[in-house]
């Protein structure tokens, strides 16, 4: 057998029961699901590729630095601290449970307010890669560059699909066995193609790019309202299922 494909299931054996040790007790909070899944896929999985094992103080370290990347992409909104606040706490909570050691969540703690970003770099071979899980809603532009949008006062639902390109399954989701869902806000423009896509909610972060990529690529038949070709704002899914 291939000795590469070997050390992936290996390395996917290992992260999925790692997952599991970490998210049994964390109910459907689903920030803190894609908060853990975002970890593993990005951090945790290149650290354990080259061969590294992370103890609990490093992991620590890990969780405090990514909850700092979190924080930095987000406003200063009563509903953005009410969110940052219960992933810290859920955070804690899952800190006290994996170890009796009271320290890891001071450390990260520590690693939250910056003071070991030089050993968290190191260890991730000077680069953390981190993908903000929720963002603030201003930071959605679709609806302020015009055309229809569907809301409560106005249903519109999307023309339709003249053209459909489906999604690249990835090797690692299929390994793993995962399955999910992406919903995606797209504009379509006069023309019925997409110009802008962007994710709503996903059940996992590695469907994220395969849904985008796709989406892109759709196109549907023109809106008319009032006689005049008219872009439009909704809502798609895009389903990924293994046979």
């Amino acid at each position: 057998m291939n000795k590469p494909f070997i050390i992936l299931c290996t390395i996917t054996c290992i992260a999925t029961c790692f997952t599991i040790g970490w998210t049994q007790n964390m109910g459907n909070d689903s920030d803190f699901r894609a908060f853990l899944d975002q970890l593993m896929d990005d951090i945790f999985m290149p650290i354990m590729s080259r061969g590294i094992r992370v103890n609990n103080q490093q992991r620590a370290m890990l969780l405090g630095y990514a909850l700092k990347k979190q924080a930095g992409d987000l406003g200063e909104s009563e509903a953005d601290k009410t969110r940052m606040n219960r992933l810290k706490e859920n955070v804690r909570a899952m800190l006290s449970e994996i170890s009796t050691d009271n320290r890891l969540w001071s450390i990260a703690d520590e690693a939250f307010r910056g003071r070991h970003d030089n050993e968290v770099l190191r260890l991730c071979d000077g680069s953390f890669k981190w993908s903000p899980i929720f963002t603030s809603p201003a930071d959605s532009t679709l609806e302020e560059e015009g055309g229809v949008v569907a809301g409560e006062d106005r249903e519109i639902k999307p023309s339709r699909l003249l053209k459909k390109v489906d999604p690249v399954y990835p090797e690692l989701a299929r390994l793993s066995r995962i399955q999910g869902v992406v919903v995606l806000k797209v504009r379509v423009n006069e023309e019925g193609i997409v110009e802008k896509a962007e994710i709503v909610k996903s059940d996992h972060s590695l469907f994220n790019d395969p849904a985008l990529e796709a989406v892109k690529q759709w196109k549907y038949e023109v809106l008319f309202i009032n006689g005049k070709p008219t872009p439009a704002v909704f809502e798609v899914s895009v389903a990924f299922e293994l046979n």
